[in-house]
């Protein structure tokens, strides 16, 4: 049984904002009526999606991170692990790409002297990474800072105390260590991406040090997709941590 059909001036008197909704003899749309007695046709709008560009298909994340560094420590800030690519995707040999910008304000304190400083960071960086037949990973990195005549200078009450730079951006391996190489395969499923910052001055060892803001990450992928599969696929499989983001308001 189909939906029953009406005209406008069959409709009820309707009040205030309200809507009639109704479907017109020989029609196969729906038609909506207000209280002035306008009618116009009844549209659903689609849902944005991202749309495949060169067999390519995008993704983008936007998350807010506070975390506390270690002096001239890397710290991990994004992780991605490529364990389920390369498990089912291998032998398509997929290749990603990933970049991002980093914006942040680093911050140190300490409690004593009320000695305290921060620096504004602003960095872009882009990874690539290809994965051949026998699951290894070949990373391209790259990483660039805004010129420093382009940001807020590093302010400290007294630098002899208490100062705070940002030292490079790095890649690390499944164990944490700095030691991927670019353009060359090696034998790993995660790669890291993180920062290390320096604090100096007599008050360096008693600070806290934090890093706050946001990271920017977008992703595509290509590959051999001989089964006919969207490379949407290879991006699906890959997982994306982006550490210290569990925030909570004060």
């Amino acid at each position: 049984m189909g939906v029953t059909v009406s005209l406008p001036n069959n409709i009820t008197t309707i009040e205030g904002n309200s809507l009639a909704v109704f479907k017109k003899s020989g029609e196969t749309n729906f038609s909506v009526k207000d209280v002035n007695g306008i009618v116009e046709p009844l549209k659903v709008l689609g849902r944005a999606t991202t749309r495949p560009n060169e067999g390519k298909l995008g993704t983008q994340t936007f998350t807010p991170f506070s975390q506390n560094f270690t002096d001239a420590t890397p710290t991990k800030l994004i992780e991605f692990d490529f364990t389920n690519v390369i498990n089912k995707y291998k032998d398509e040999i997929p290749n990603f790409q990933i970049s991002g910008t980093l914006f942040c304000t680093q911050s140190a304190c300490s409690n004593e002297d009320e000695s305290a400083t921060s620096n504004y960071l602003r960095i872009a960086f882009n990874l690539m990474v290809q994965i051949n037949q026998s699951g290894q990973l070949n990373p391209l990195f790259s990483v660039s800072e805004v010129p420093a005549t382009q940001e807020p200078t590093a302010q400290s009450f007294n630098s002899t105390k208490l100062f705070i730079f940002f030292d490079e951006a790095v890649l690390t391996d499944d164990s944490g260590a700095p030691l991927l190489l670019n353009n060359t395969f090696q034998d790993v499923k995660k790669i890291s991406f993180s920062t290390k910052t320096n604090v100096t001055g007599s008050f360096a060892t008693q600070s806290v040090k934090r890093n706050n803001g946001y990271i920017e990450v977008n992703t595509s992928a290509s590959g051999n997709t001989q089964s006919g599969e969207n490379p949407s696929v290879y991006i699906d499989a890959l997982t994306t941590d982006i550490f210290n983001t569990d925030l909570e308001p004060s």
